[in-house]
Protein backbone atom coordinates (compact mmCIF):
# COMPACT_ATOMS: atom_id res chain seq x y z
CA UNK A 1 0.00 0.00 0.00
CA UNK A 2 2.08 3.00 -1.67
CA UNK A 3 -0.50 5.84 -0.22
CA UNK A 4 -2.25 5.30 2.65
CA UNK A 5 -4.71 8.38 1.96
CA UNK A 6 -6.41 6.63 -0.54
CA UNK A 7 -8.53 4.78 2.29
CA UNK A 8 -9.44 8.50 3.42
CA UNK A 9 -10.95 9.11 -0.38
CA UNK A 10 -12.46 5.77 0.14
CA UNK A 11 -14.30 6.48 3.07
CA UNK A 12 -15.30 10.01 1.64
CA UNK A 13 -16.85 7.94 -1.41
CA UNK A 14 -19.00 5.43 0.89
CA UNK A 15 -20.33 8.90 3.07
CA UNK A 16 -21.40 10.57 -0.54
CA UNK A 17 -23.03 7.23 -1.38
CA UNK A 18 -25.03 6.61 1.81
CA UNK A 19 -25.85 9.81 3.36
CA UNK A 20 -29.07 12.47 3.50
CA UNK A 21 -30.48 14.44 5.82
CA UNK A 22 -33.17 13.78 8.66
CA UNK A 23 -33.74 12.76 12.20
CA UNK A 24 -33.51 15.99 13.99
CA UNK A 25 -30.65 16.96 11.56
CA UNK A 26 -28.35 13.96 11.69
CA UNK A 27 -27.00 12.24 8.74
CA UNK A 28 -29.61 9.26 7.09
CA UNK A 29 -28.90 6.44 4.60
CA UNK A 30 -31.00 7.15 1.84
CA UNK A 31 -32.35 3.11 1.95
CA UNK A 32 -34.21 1.40 3.81
CA UNK A 33 -33.73 -2.18 2.16
CA UNK A 34 -32.32 -4.77 4.34
CA UNK A 35 -29.16 -6.80 3.27
CA UNK A 36 -28.90 -9.91 1.58
CA UNK A 37 -29.28 -12.92 3.45
CA UNK A 38 -26.84 -14.78 1.48
CA UNK A 39 -23.28 -15.31 3.45
CA UNK A 40 -20.37 -12.51 1.80
CA UNK A 41 -17.72 -14.03 -0.62
CA UNK A 42 -15.13 -14.62 2.65
CA UNK A 43 -12.95 -17.49 2.06
CA UNK A 44 -12.40 -17.27 -1.58
CA UNK A 45 -8.53 -16.35 -2.55
CA UNK A 46 -7.94 -12.40 -3.65
CA UNK A 47 -8.16 -11.97 -7.31
CA UNK A 48 -5.14 -12.06 -9.22
CA UNK A 49 -3.54 -8.75 -8.67
CA UNK A 50 -2.20 -6.98 -11.59
CA UNK A 51 1.35 -6.58 -12.85
CA UNK A 52 3.31 -4.67 -9.77
CA UNK A 53 6.64 -4.45 -12.11
CA UNK A 54 5.94 -0.74 -12.63
CA UNK A 55 6.04 -0.03 -8.96
CA UNK A 56 9.90 0.22 -8.92
CA UNK A 57 9.16 -2.38 -5.64
CA UNK A 58 11.03 -6.05 -5.73
CA UNK A 59 9.35 -9.46 -5.06
CA UNK A 60 10.87 -11.39 -2.48
CA UNK A 61 9.52 -15.18 -2.92
CA UNK A 62 8.96 -17.11 0.16
CA UNK A 63 10.55 -20.27 -0.11
CA UNK A 64 12.60 -19.89 -2.96
CA UNK A 65 14.52 -16.85 -2.72
CA UNK A 66 14.18 -16.84 1.81
CA UNK A 67 13.87 -19.97 3.45
CA UNK A 68 11.33 -17.93 6.08
CA UNK A 69 8.66 -14.73 6.07
CA UNK A 70 10.49 -13.36 8.44
CA UNK A 71 14.27 -13.52 6.55
CA UNK A 72 12.50 -11.98 3.17
CA UNK A 73 10.49 -9.33 5.49
CA UNK A 74 14.03 -8.55 6.85
CA UNK A 75 15.65 -8.01 3.88
CA UNK A 76 12.41 -6.16 2.24
CA UNK A 77 12.99 -2.36 1.48
CA UNK A 78 9.84 -0.03 1.14
CA UNK A 79 7.68 -0.70 -1.93
CA UNK A 80 8.63 -4.27 -1.97
CA UNK A 81 6.14 -7.43 -2.44
CA UNK A 82 6.72 -10.07 -0.35
CA UNK A 83 4.95 -13.17 -2.41
CA UNK A 84 4.36 -16.49 -0.24
CA UNK A 85 3.73 -19.73 -1.82
CA UNK A 86 1.67 -22.35 0.26
CA UNK A 87 3.24 -23.67 3.07
CA UNK A 88 2.46 -24.39 6.85
CA UNK A 89 5.11 -21.41 8.19
CA UNK A 90 5.45 -21.99 12.01
CA UNK A 91 6.36 -18.24 12.83
CA UNK A 92 5.74 -15.06 14.29
CA UNK A 93 6.53 -12.31 12.02
CA UNK A 94 7.64 -8.81 12.94
CA UNK A 95 7.41 -6.39 10.67
CA UNK A 96 9.37 -2.82 11.11
CA UNK A 97 9.21 -1.88 7.30
CA UNK A 98 7.00 0.66 5.92
CA UNK A 99 5.30 0.11 3.08
CA UNK A 100 5.54 -3.15 2.44
CA UNK A 101 2.85 -5.68 1.05
CA UNK A 102 2.70 -9.48 2.36
CA UNK A 103 1.01 -11.47 -0.06
CA UNK A 104 0.03 -15.40 0.22
CA UNK A 105 -0.55 -17.09 -3.16
CA UNK A 106 -3.25 -18.87 -1.74
CA UNK A 107 -5.33 -18.20 1.01
CA UNK A 108 -6.69 -21.51 2.15
CA UNK A 109 -2.29 -22.77 1.87
CA UNK A 110 -0.50 -20.26 2.80
CA UNK A 111 -1.19 -20.56 6.23
CA UNK A 112 0.55 -19.26 9.56
CA UNK A 113 0.39 -21.95 12.67
CA UNK A 114 1.42 -20.51 16.06
CA UNK A 115 0.81 -24.12 17.52
CA UNK A 116 0.03 -22.37 20.59
CA UNK A 117 3.54 -21.51 21.01
CA UNK A 118 3.98 -18.29 19.31
CA UNK A 119 2.24 -15.13 20.35
CA UNK A 120 1.13 -13.35 16.98
CA UNK A 121 1.30 -14.80 13.09
CA UNK A 122 2.21 -11.05 12.25
CA UNK A 123 2.92 -8.09 14.63
CA UNK A 124 3.16 -4.99 12.51
CA UNK A 125 4.69 -2.58 15.12
CA UNK A 126 5.37 1.15 13.51
CA UNK A 127 5.38 0.21 10.21
CA UNK A 128 3.06 2.51 8.42
CA UNK A 129 1.42 1.22 5.13
CA UNK A 130 1.70 -2.34 5.41
CA UNK A 131 -0.74 -4.75 3.54
CA UNK A 132 -0.68 -8.31 4.92
CA UNK A 133 -3.63 -10.40 1.86
CA UNK A 134 -4.77 -13.76 1.32
CA UNK A 135 -3.29 -16.08 3.58
CA UNK A 136 -4.23 -18.00 6.71
CA UNK A 137 -3.20 -17.56 10.79
CA UNK A 138 -4.10 -20.07 13.62
CA UNK A 139 -2.92 -21.42 16.95
CA UNK A 140 -1.42 -18.30 18.27
CA UNK A 141 -1.48 -17.61 21.79
CA UNK A 142 -2.29 -14.11 20.93
CA UNK A 143 -2.99 -12.91 17.40
CA UNK A 144 -3.71 -14.05 14.01
CA UNK A 145 -2.72 -10.14 12.04
CA UNK A 146 -1.83 -7.70 14.20
CA UNK A 147 -0.93 -4.08 13.38
CA UNK A 148 -0.22 -1.63 16.31
CA UNK A 149 0.52 2.24 16.06
CA UNK A 150 0.72 3.07 12.62
CA UNK A 151 -0.15 5.07 9.91
CA UNK A 152 -1.97 2.82 7.20
CA UNK A 153 -2.99 -0.26 7.25
CA UNK A 154 -5.12 -3.01 5.25
CA UNK A 155 -5.71 -6.92 5.75
CA UNK A 156 -7.61 -8.11 2.47
CA UNK A 157 -8.76 -11.82 2.17
CA UNK A 158 -7.18 -13.11 5.20
CA UNK A 159 -8.63 -16.02 7.23
CA UNK A 160 -8.13 -16.36 11.05
CA UNK A 161 -9.52 -19.07 13.50
CA UNK A 162 -8.70 -19.90 16.92
CA UNK A 163 -6.42 -17.81 18.27
CA UNK A 164 -6.02 -17.00 22.11
CA UNK A 165 -7.17 -13.05 21.88
CA UNK A 166 -8.33 -11.49 18.68
CA UNK A 167 -7.99 -12.57 15.22
CA UNK A 168 -7.40 -9.45 13.31
CA UNK A 169 -6.28 -6.51 15.44
CA UNK A 170 -5.83 -2.61 15.30
CA UNK A 171 -4.42 -0.85 18.12
CA UNK A 172 -3.51 2.70 18.02
CA UNK A 173 -3.74 2.96 14.67
CA UNK A 174 -5.56 4.99 11.84
CA UNK A 175 -6.26 4.93 8.58
CA UNK A 176 -7.10 0.98 7.75
CA UNK A 177 -8.53 -1.22 5.80
CA UNK A 178 -10.19 -4.96 6.25
CA UNK A 179 -11.79 -6.56 3.66
CA UNK A 180 -13.07 -9.70 2.79
CA UNK A 181 -12.62 -10.93 6.56
CA UNK A 182 -12.94 -14.97 8.18
CA UNK A 183 -12.82 -14.92 11.84
CA UNK A 184 -13.51 -17.80 14.09
CA UNK A 185 -12.48 -18.48 17.62
CA UNK A 186 -10.95 -15.90 18.99
CA UNK A 187 -12.34 -15.58 23.04
CA UNK A 188 -12.21 -11.55 22.79
CA UNK A 189 -13.20 -10.49 19.03
CA UNK A 190 -12.68 -11.83 15.58
CA UNK A 191 -12.11 -8.39 14.47
CA UNK A 192 -11.06 -5.26 16.64
CA UNK A 193 -10.04 -1.64 15.87
CA UNK A 194 -9.51 -0.23 19.36
CA UNK A 195 -7.81 3.20 20.76
CA UNK A 196 -8.30 5.61 17.73
CA UNK A 197 -10.11 8.92 16.99
CA UNK A 198 -10.16 9.56 14.32
CA UNK A 199 -9.82 5.75 12.88
CA UNK A 200 -10.51 6.66 9.64
CA UNK A 201 -11.34 2.74 8.97
CA UNK A 202 -13.52 0.61 7.14
CA UNK A 203 -14.57 -3.20 7.87
CA UNK A 204 -16.50 -4.24 4.74
CA UNK A 205 -17.58 -8.06 3.36
CA UNK A 206 -15.87 -10.23 6.08
CA UNK A 207 -17.60 -13.02 8.26
CA UNK A 208 -17.14 -13.27 11.69
CA UNK A 209 -18.77 -15.74 13.71
CA UNK A 210 -18.15 -18.28 16.66
CA UNK A 211 -16.22 -15.21 18.81
CA UNK A 212 -16.68 -14.15 22.10
CA UNK A 213 -17.61 -10.44 20.45
CA UNK A 214 -17.85 -10.69 16.58
CA UNK A 215 -16.78 -7.06 16.27
CA UNK A 216 -15.05 -4.96 19.06
CA UNK A 217 -13.92 -1.25 18.99
CA UNK A 218 -12.84 0.20 22.62
CA UNK A 219 -13.03 3.80 22.32
CA UNK A 220 -12.81 4.15 18.45
CA UNK A 221 -14.47 6.04 16.19
CA UNK A 222 -14.54 8.83 13.71
CA UNK A 223 -14.99 8.17 10.36
CA UNK A 224 -15.03 4.20 11.08
CA UNK A 225 -17.70 2.26 9.26
CA UNK A 226 -18.73 -1.34 9.76
CA UNK A 227 -20.38 -1.85 6.74
CA UNK A 228 -21.80 -4.54 4.58
CA UNK A 229 -20.64 -8.02 6.83
CA UNK A 230 -21.96 -11.06 8.36
CA UNK A 231 -21.80 -11.26 11.88
CA UNK A 232 -23.28 -14.89 13.25
CA UNK A 233 -22.95 -17.55 15.80
CA UNK A 234 -21.22 -15.29 18.50
CA UNK A 235 -21.55 -14.12 21.86
CA UNK A 236 -22.69 -11.08 20.98
CA UNK A 237 -22.29 -9.34 17.44
CA UNK A 238 -21.03 -5.77 17.18
CA UNK A 239 -20.03 -4.05 20.35
CA UNK A 240 -18.56 -0.53 20.16
CA UNK A 241 -17.74 0.12 23.85
CA UNK A 242 -16.34 3.01 26.12
CA UNK A 243 -13.18 1.84 28.86
CA UNK A 244 -11.06 3.83 30.77
CA UNK A 245 -8.47 1.13 30.16
CA UNK A 246 -7.98 2.37 26.67
CA UNK A 247 -7.21 6.42 25.07
CA UNK A 248 -9.85 8.59 23.87
CA UNK A 249 -12.64 7.47 25.62
CA UNK A 250 -15.66 7.87 25.43
CA UNK A 251 -16.51 5.82 22.06
CA UNK A 252 -18.31 8.00 19.33
CA UNK A 253 -18.63 7.95 15.57
CA UNK A 254 -18.82 5.26 14.37
CA UNK A 255 -21.45 3.78 11.71
CA UNK A 256 -22.81 0.67 11.22
CA UNK A 257 -24.83 -0.02 8.43
CA UNK A 258 -26.28 -2.78 5.79
CA UNK A 259 -24.84 -5.46 7.67
CA UNK A 260 -26.75 -9.27 8.66
CA UNK A 261 -26.54 -9.82 12.13
CA UNK A 262 -27.77 -12.58 13.87
CA UNK A 263 -28.14 -15.66 16.22
CA UNK A 264 -25.51 -14.12 18.14
CA UNK A 265 -25.71 -16.04 21.24
CA UNK A 266 -23.73 -19.05 20.80
CA UNK A 267 -22.76 -20.71 24.38
CA UNK A 268 -19.86 -22.54 22.45
CA UNK A 269 -18.27 -19.56 20.93
CA UNK A 270 -14.91 -18.84 22.73
CA UNK A 271 -15.33 -15.90 25.27
CA UNK A 272 -13.76 -14.78 28.00
CA UNK A 273 -15.35 -13.44 31.04
CA UNK A 274 -15.63 -10.21 30.08
CA UNK A 275 -18.35 -10.97 27.14
CA UNK A 276 -20.75 -12.86 29.66
CA UNK A 277 -22.54 -9.87 30.04
CA UNK A 278 -23.43 -9.38 26.34
CA UNK A 279 -24.72 -12.55 25.45
CA UNK A 280 -27.37 -12.78 23.21
CA UNK A 281 -26.95 -9.11 21.93
CA UNK A 282 -27.13 -8.42 17.96
CA UNK A 283 -25.52 -4.97 17.78
CA UNK A 284 -24.80 -3.38 21.36
CA UNK A 285 -23.71 0.03 22.17
CA UNK A 286 -21.94 0.36 25.72
CA UNK A 287 -21.20 3.62 26.49
CA UNK A 288 -21.08 5.15 23.18
CA UNK A 289 -22.46 8.46 21.56
CA UNK A 290 -22.68 9.94 18.53
CA UNK A 291 -22.82 6.36 16.70
CA UNK A 292 -24.96 5.61 13.13
CA UNK A 293 -26.64 2.18 13.37
CA UNK A 294 -28.64 1.74 10.16
CA UNK A 295 -29.92 -0.53 7.40
CA UNK A 296 -29.01 -3.00 9.23
CA UNK A 297 -31.09 -6.82 9.48
CA UNK A 298 -30.76 -7.99 12.69
CA UNK A 299 -32.34 -11.39 13.84
CA UNK A 300 -32.75 -13.47 16.25
CA UNK A 301 -31.01 -12.70 19.98
CA UNK A 302 -31.76 -14.14 22.91
CA UNK A 303 -31.38 -10.72 25.11
CA UNK A 304 -31.42 -7.87 22.70
CA UNK A 305 -31.46 -7.18 18.66
CA UNK A 306 -30.15 -3.09 19.17
CA UNK A 307 -29.32 -1.46 22.26
CA UNK A 308 -27.56 1.73 23.60
CA UNK A 309 -27.06 1.19 27.33
CA UNK A 310 -24.16 3.22 29.66
CA UNK A 311 -21.03 1.12 30.40
CA UNK A 312 -19.11 0.36 33.63
CA UNK A 313 -15.47 0.73 34.22
CA UNK A 314 -13.73 2.98 36.62
CA UNK A 315 -16.48 5.64 35.06
CA UNK A 316 -20.06 5.03 34.38
CA UNK A 317 -19.94 6.10 30.71
CA UNK A 318 -23.75 7.06 29.48
CA UNK A 319 -24.94 6.59 26.32
CA UNK A 320 -26.12 9.51 23.93
CA UNK A 321 -27.27 11.21 20.41
CA UNK A 322 -27.07 7.87 19.04
CA UNK A 323 -29.02 7.41 15.99
CA UNK A 324 -30.45 3.69 15.50
CA UNK A 325 -32.72 3.90 12.20
CA UNK A 326 -34.04 2.20 9.30
CA UNK A 327 -33.49 -0.78 10.57
CA UNK A 328 -35.03 -4.75 10.24
CA UNK A 329 -35.05 -6.61 13.91
CA UNK A 330 -36.91 -9.76 14.69
CA UNK A 331 -37.07 -11.87 16.81
CA UNK A 332 -35.17 -10.82 19.74
CA UNK A 333 -35.91 -12.68 23.58
CA UNK A 334 -36.09 -9.43 25.29
CA UNK A 335 -36.75 -6.42 23.02
CA UNK A 336 -35.72 -5.39 19.52
CA UNK A 337 -34.43 -2.27 20.54
CA UNK A 338 -33.79 -1.18 23.77
CA UNK A 339 -32.35 2.28 25.53
CA UNK A 340 -31.08 1.49 29.08
CA UNK A 341 -30.36 4.14 31.71
CA UNK A 342 -29.32 6.56 32.51
CA UNK A 343 -27.99 8.16 29.26
CA UNK A 344 -27.25 11.68 28.19
CA UNK A 345 -29.76 12.20 26.13
CA UNK A 346 -30.29 12.96 22.47
CA UNK A 347 -30.65 9.07 21.47
CA UNK A 348 -33.51 8.63 18.35
CA UNK A 349 -34.54 5.60 17.47
CA UNK A 350 -37.01 6.14 13.44
CA UNK A 351 -38.25 4.06 10.95
CA UNK A 352 -37.27 0.81 12.40
CA UNK A 353 -39.01 -2.04 11.38
CA UNK A 354 -39.41 -4.18 14.64
CA UNK A 355 -41.89 -5.49 16.90
CA UNK A 356 -40.98 -5.02 20.86
CA UNK A 357 -38.60 -2.37 22.36
CA UNK A 358 -37.68 -1.21 26.22
CA UNK A 359 -38.59 1.08 27.10
CA UNK A 360 -42.08 1.14 25.04
CA UNK A 361 -43.25 3.45 22.55
CA UNK A 362 -39.17 4.11 22.22
CA UNK A 363 -39.65 5.72 18.37
CA UNK A 364 -42.33 7.93 20.13
CA UNK A 365 -40.07 8.13 23.28
CA UNK A 366 -36.95 9.24 21.61
CA UNK A 367 -38.48 11.33 18.84
CA UNK A 368 -36.87 14.77 20.73
CA UNK A 369 -39.29 14.85 24.03
CA UNK A 370 -39.32 12.88 26.81
CA UNK A 371 -43.48 11.01 26.69
CA UNK A 372 -45.08 9.60 29.39
CA UNK A 373 -48.28 7.82 28.67
CA UNK A 374 -50.97 7.65 31.42
CA UNK A 375 -54.73 6.87 31.81
CA UNK A 376 -57.37 7.99 34.12
CA UNK A 377 -60.88 7.32 34.49
CA UNK A 378 -62.46 7.71 31.05
CA UNK A 379 -59.02 9.06 29.19
CA UNK A 380 -55.85 8.35 28.21
CA UNK A 381 -53.10 11.53 28.37
CA UNK A 382 -50.11 11.57 26.47
CA UNK A 383 -47.59 14.43 28.58
CA UNK A 384 -44.45 15.54 27.69
CA UNK A 385 -42.01 15.99 30.47
CA UNK A 386 -38.90 17.55 28.84
CA UNK A 387 -39.46 20.25 31.26
CA UNK A 388 -40.48 18.21 34.47
CA UNK A 389 -41.36 21.73 36.62
CA UNK A 390 -43.61 22.26 33.50
CA UNK A 391 -45.65 19.17 32.04
CA UNK A 392 -48.10 19.67 29.11
CA UNK A 393 -50.51 17.55 28.05
CA UNK A 394 -49.87 16.41 23.84
CA UNK A 395 -52.69 14.59 23.29
CA UNK A 396 -55.14 12.19 24.56
CA UNK A 397 -58.51 10.14 23.59
CA UNK A 398 -61.35 9.36 25.62
CA UNK A 399 -61.79 6.02 27.14
CA UNK A 400 -65.09 4.60 28.17
CA UNK A 401 -65.36 2.87 32.06
CA UNK A 402 -61.92 3.11 34.05
CA UNK A 403 -58.39 3.64 31.64
CA UNK A 404 -55.94 3.17 34.10
CA UNK A 405 -55.09 -0.18 33.30
CA UNK A 406 -52.55 0.63 30.59
CA UNK A 407 -49.93 -1.55 28.83
CA UNK A 408 -47.70 -0.33 25.77
CA UNK A 409 -46.60 -1.93 22.39
CA UNK A 410 -44.63 0.56 20.21
CA UNK A 411 -47.20 2.64 18.36
CA UNK A 412 -49.94 0.91 20.19
CA UNK A 413 -51.52 1.62 24.04
CA UNK A 414 -53.87 -1.23 25.31
CA UNK A 415 -56.64 0.14 27.77
CA UNK A 416 -58.66 -1.83 29.62
CA UNK A 417 -62.00 -0.12 29.48
CA UNK A 418 -63.31 -1.11 33.06
CA UNK A 419 -66.31 -3.39 31.50
CA UNK A 420 -63.88 -6.39 30.63
CA UNK A 421 -62.80 -5.33 27.21
CA UNK A 422 -59.69 -3.69 25.95
CA UNK A 423 -59.42 -0.05 23.92
CA UNK A 424 -56.58 0.07 21.16
CA UNK A 425 -54.80 3.31 20.87
CA UNK A 426 -52.65 4.90 18.01
CA UNK A 427 -50.05 6.89 19.56
CA UNK A 428 -47.78 7.01 17.18
CA UNK A 429 -48.57 10.32 17.26
CA UNK A 430 -48.77 12.15 20.14
CA UNK A 431 -50.76 14.92 19.98
CA UNK A 432 -53.37 13.08 17.55
CA UNK A 433 -53.83 9.64 19.76
CA UNK A 434 -57.26 7.71 18.02
CA UNK A 435 -58.64 4.60 19.12
CA UNK A 436 -58.02 1.58 16.68
CA UNK A 437 -59.84 -0.72 17.25
CA UNK A 438 -61.39 -3.08 20.52
CA UNK A 439 -61.86 -6.20 21.81
CA UNK A 440 -65.37 -7.02 23.31
CA UNK A 441 -65.60 -8.56 26.61
CA UNK A 442 -66.89 -12.21 26.82
CA UNK A 443 -70.50 -12.98 26.98
CA UNK A 444 -71.30 -12.45 30.19
CA UNK A 445 -68.12 -11.49 31.81
CA UNK A 446 -67.88 -8.15 33.49
CA UNK A 447 -64.12 -7.38 34.67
Amino acid sequence: MRNPLHLRRAAAVIVAGLFAVSCSGADAVTTTTPPATDAPMTTESMPAPADTSATGGATLAVPADYPTIQEAVDAAKPGDLVLVSPGTYHEAVAVTVDELTIRGLDRATVVLDGQFDLENGFMVAGANGVAIENMTARNYILNGFFWTSVFGYRGSYLTVYDNGDYGIYAYDSVYGLYDHAYASGSPDSGIYIGQCYPCHAIITDSLSENNGLGYSGTNAGGDLFIVNSEWRGNYAGIVPNTLDSEAYPPQRGVTIAGNWVHDNQNPLAAAKRLEYPSFGFGILLAGGRDNVVEGNLVERHEAFGIAAIPNLDRNLWFPGNNVIRANVVRDSGRGDLALGAPTLGGDCFEGNDFTTSVPPAIEQRSAGRALKIGAQLGRLRLINITNPANPTEMGGVNTPGDGRRLSVLNNLAAVADGAGGVRLVNIATPTAPFEAGHIDPPTGTVA
